[in-house]
């Protein structure tokens, strides 16, 4: 399965949380939730990893697949 993840604005490392890298199947959904920031392919990856679906702060109010009439 690809996986892609969000680069930081400096561009030199990716967002994780608790050492895990954060992780999303969608590459259009993710450009979609974190406008201005890159998106790249980490398919692959030897890094441990937690999908942005299962972070804490996002868990709740967000529900995947995206529906963006959610975010009116």
């Amino acid at each position: 399965m690809t996986m892609f993840a969000v680069q930081t604005h400096d561009g030199r490392e990716c967002f994780t949380l608790n050492g895990l890298l954060l992780v999303h199947e969608n590459r259009e959904e993710l450009e979609f939730l974190i406008p201005g920031h890159r998106v790249v392919d980490v398919t692959g990856t030897t890094l441990p990893t937690m999908r942005w679906a299962d972070h804490p702060d996002i868990r709740g109010p967000v529900k995947f697949p995206l529906s963006r009439n959610d975010f009116r």
